[in-house]
């Protein structure tokens, strides 16, 4: 059970969640591996392969941050860390009313990409394996990527805002803030993706055909991923399911 007396701070919760999300992005930069610049981008493949591997590492190292605040400061029992952490146990209903609905807010592109575009004929297993298993830039963008971010900034931010005791009000609108603006970096990754050879990185950045549509990019993934957050932070609330 969740102590009656908060055992942390929503300020100290909030100051985790950014360390988890600093050690979950910083490697991109602090590595010249992982880095983006004129020669490879994020989308070369061993840089993809690097990042995962990177990616895979910080959500460890985050994850065994996060069960030690709840369970050394937070003294909550094994089972409730899990229940916390919003992977046991799973309820199958709720999980399948999650499912129908985001179905029902993508509506919309769904029915124009299946029905109208008819994609539906090339669904399959065979799809779903060369988009996915046998592509890199897939594999990342559809498993890797949204996997390693609800657990991130899901389930260990919203365990640690619970254990805060913050209102789910709060909860729902102010951890999905710190999902969105991780994902502010991009721009830096276009300025310096965008660096021609000798080019300095000041002189790049005031291009306005490369900052202009990297600030449009980044402020319009700003508030798209803070958005979906707001729905995936109402849904993990009332479900208490990553799932």
């Amino acid at each position: 059970m969740v102590p009656t007396t908060p055992a942390i701070s929503p300020h100290v919760a909030g100051g985790l969640t950014v360390l988890s999300t600093i050690i979950y992005i910083a490697p991109f930069y602090l590595s010249p591996t992982l880095r983006s610049n004129s020669i490879a981008n994020r989308n070369t493949p061993s840089v993809i392969q690097a990042r995962i591997r990177a990616v895979v590492w910080s959500c460890v190292t985050s994850v065994v941050i996060t069960v030690c605040v709840l369970s050394f400061k937070g003294h909550v029992a094994p089972r409730e860390v899990l229940h916390l952490l919003g992977v046991y146990p799973v309820s199958i209903i709720d999980t399948a009313k999650s499912f129908l609905l985001v179905a029902i807010l993508f509506a919309g592109p769904l029915f124009e990409r299946a029905v109208v575009e008819g994609e539906w004929r090339s669904w399959g297993a065979v799809t779903v394996k060369e988009t996915v298993y046998d592509d890199l830039i897939g594999w990342r963008n559809l498993v890797v990527g949204p996997v390693s971010e609800e657990l991130v900034f899901r389930s260990l931010a919203i365990s640690l805002f619970i254990l805060a005791q913050t209102s789910a009000r709060r909860i729902t609108f102010t951890s999905p803030l710190i999902f969105g603006v991780a994902h502010v970096h991009h721009l830096h990754e276009t300025i310096n993706s965008s660096r021609r050879p000798g080019a300095s990185y000041l002189s790049t950045a005031l291009t306005p055909s490369v900052i202009l549509p990297g600030l449009i990019r980044s402020v319009f993934q700003f508030f798209y991923t803070s958005l979906f957050g707001f729905i995936a932070a109402f849904i993990y609330l009332r479900t208490s399911s990553l799932i």
